[in-house]
């Protein structure tokens, strides 16, 4: 396949149509400077001989992308990782998110490498190395798991992060690595525990580092921009110079020269621009950006007491225009008046909430109304048609359960299920909330927000066997099936609630929230940071409430790093107290709260929604409207 460099590919529903050729992430340079790998998105690994004029792919045994409509055969998994061993551009490493291959004939074919413990099972890859000195020395850096070294290609692997514990960010979290490099001398320093010498880039806002022996690092400073690539290149021929280390970033080519100073050399070819986003794209963003408000459960929406026109009276008071109201709930009641035929059929209708008064209310009060949907817990789903749809444990032949003690001791433990996970694989589970998501749309809420858009996080996970799964499809390409099909049905803003650490680093392998790959088709990201969530041991350096600044200062500005320009970012912000929080007196609670409104307001965040499981807002104890922005224009809000 022939491609001519800067044609960009078309994503579902969210950017301009164009020629059917990739978008090229990122482009890697080998020492002849004339031939160039690059790995794309969705059209796996490219070369090309002309120095970036025309690009071909090298895809056989690249594993494909399965994704509904499931009608392409030439796509691939997305590549999160490539390098090419200094001095040969024959032999290569690829990484989709959690698999590794390698080539030794630039590409023409690719093999799996295995990947083992002490790999974690969930690791995302984000940094691969080869040698062509020990060409079956692979270095695999991660998104927050560390450093990983095989000097057998594959067949046993070293955790080197131990080495690297100025990244480490407590609770086993380490920074994420962008690129890994061996160093010129490390095959003769190579010994059973790693290799003689290497370097690495820090994937936010970090410097680069090298280690000439394998153990001691000395920083080589930051170059310009996020660094996606580095190298060491051979001195000119018959020079005594040493080695030079060479960056690449989106903001161009630099060379190391002195302790924490890079000079610009030739740049590589420039990457494929992005794509013109689509005008109903742009207004959807426009139409979502920066709106602040808060959560109202279906009992408050519904509520005869009144309670509904207090909450949006509390939205008013501080300037929030915005309500997230419970449409389909966390036991997968529908719980307004739905015309489908589906969730009366399966028991799921639960119509406490007449939609058209709730809307007539809240856009009366100049209310911005976004719909909850909870997507793949859902209990009536999982019982239809004798659990056809649930998860299954594949141990007991039996459906998928997380079960929690309530009672009793010794021989007779009293247990119960309180949660209800569907198949996230399950094209009818797709359909089904898309067909509720489209009717919500339809009746002129304002957005549709999927909710637990996951795969189950605890429980005997180990055990969950997933009936519906296509062959080599992967847990990210379920949840991005799901939102083709939305995109092709929804068309006003559409959201994503996602877990606080998968917006802070890489982590689609673990329950799927890839949200690189949600912000292709969602308008809105909005992570859960809430402080009380994270592992007491992360951050433990600062205070609490320095603490709580900092997760939503820095979980805002890498998750929009993470997103680009393709979506905004709108968190949830923790206005309620758990464990031990509840020992906080007002004020402190009070500030708590403040806290994590200022860390989103500093790193740019585009609004928040406060959540409250019962809607007792106790944590405002003063004024919000100086977090609550006012509306920006369309323009200035896709700048």
């Amino acid at each position: 396949m022939a491609l001519t460099a800067g044609c960009p590919l078309s994503l579902w529903g969210q950017w301009q149509p164009a020629a059917d050729a990739p978008v090229i992430d990122q482009v890697v340079a080998t020492a002849t400077e004339t031939t160039y790998y690059a790995r794309t998105r969705h059209h796996g690994v490219l070369r090309s001989l002309d120095a970036g004029a025309s690009w071909e792919g090298r895809n056989v045994g690249l594993p494909p992308r399965q994704v509904y409509p499931f009608d392409r055969s030439d796509t691939f998994q997305a590549i999160t990782a490539l390098g090419v061993a200094d001095g040969n551009p024959q032999l290569l490493i690829a990484a989709t998110a959690g698999t590794l291959y390698v080539s030794d004939d630039g590409g023409a074919a690719w093999r799996q490498v295995p990947v083992a413990a002490p790999v974690g099972r969930n690791s995302y890859f984000t940094a691969v190395a080869r040698t062509a000195d020990a060409p079956q020395q692979l270095l695999v850096g991660t998104s927050f798991d560390g450093l990983y070294w095989s000097g057998d290609l594959g067949t046993t692997w070293h955790d080197l992060s131990g080495r690297i514990p100025f990244l480490a960010r407590g609770a086993g979290f380490i920074e994420e690595l962008s690129a890994v490099a061996f160093h010129p001398a490390s095959s003769r320093g190579a010994s059973s525990a790693g290799p003689g010498g290497m370097a690495i880039a820090v994937g936010f806002g970090g410097d680069v580092y090298e280690a000439v022996d394998g153990w001691t690092w000395h920083s080589r400073g930051r170059p310009d921009g996020r660094v996606g690539q580095i190298a060491f290149r051979p001195p000119p021929r018959g020079s005594q110079a040493a080695w030079q280390l060479v960056a690449t970033s989106a903001s161009g080519r630099a060379v190391a020269t002195t302790e924490g100073q890079w000079q610009r050399v030739a740049p590589l070819p420039t990457p494929a621009a992005t794509p013109a986003r689509l005008p109903s794209t742009r207004a959807r963003l426009a139409q979502a950006a920066d709106r602040s408000g808060i959560y109202v459960s279906a009992a408050s929406a519904a509520s005869a007491t009144g309670r509904l026109r207090q909450l949006i009276a509390l939205a008013k008071a501080h300037d929030m225009a915005a309500i997230v109201v419970d449409l389909k709930d966390d036991f997968g009641r529908v719980t307004y008046d739905t015309e489908l035929a589906m969730p009366a059929g399966i028991g799921a209708a639960n119509p406490q909430i007449d939609l058209a008064s709730l809307l007539a209310q809240a856009h009366h009060a100049g209310l911005y109304v976004v719909a909850r949907l909870v997507v793949f817990k859902d209990e009536p789903l999982y019982k239809w048609q004798d659990h056809r749809l649930a998860i299954w444990d594949g141990e007991r032949d039996q459906p998928w359960r997380q079960l929690h003690r309530i009672a009793g001791d010794g021989d007779t433990p009293q247990f119960e299920q309180r949660e209800f996970w569907v198949d996230p694989f399950a094209p009818e589970v797709w359909r089904y909330n898309v067909d509720i998501a489209a009717e919500l749309a339809e009746r002129g809420v304002d957005e549709v927000q999927f909710d637990y858009i996951r795969f189950p996080s605890d429980g005997p996970t180990q055990r969950a066997t997933y009936r519906h799964r296509r062959p080599g499809m992967t847990k990210v390409e379920a949840i991005e099936s799901l939102l083709v099909m939305a995109r092709e049905r929804v068309h006003v803003p559409v959201s994503t609630a996602l877990f606080g650490f998968n917006s802070w680093h890489r982590m689609g392998n673990w329950i799927g929230q890839s949200i690189e790959t949600l912000s292709e088709y969602v308008d809105v990201i909005s992570p859960m940071f809430y402080p009380s969530h994270f592992p007491t041991a992360f951050l433990s350096d600062q205070t609490y409430l320095d603490r709580a600044f900092t997760i939503y200062r820095t979980g805002v500005d890498r998750a929009q790093q993470l997103v680009g320009a393709r979506s905004v970012v709108r968190p949830y912000v923790q206005a309620f107290l758990i464990g031990d929080e509840l020992a906080m007196e007002r004020p402190e609670y009070g500030r708590y709260l403040i806290q994590q409104l200022a860390g989103t307001s500093e790193a740019g965040g585009s609004g928040f929604t406060l959540w409250n499981a019962s809607n007792r807002y106790y944590m405002v104890t003063e004024s919000l409207s100086r977090f609550a922005r006012p509306l920006l224009t369309a323009e200035s809000a896709l700048d």
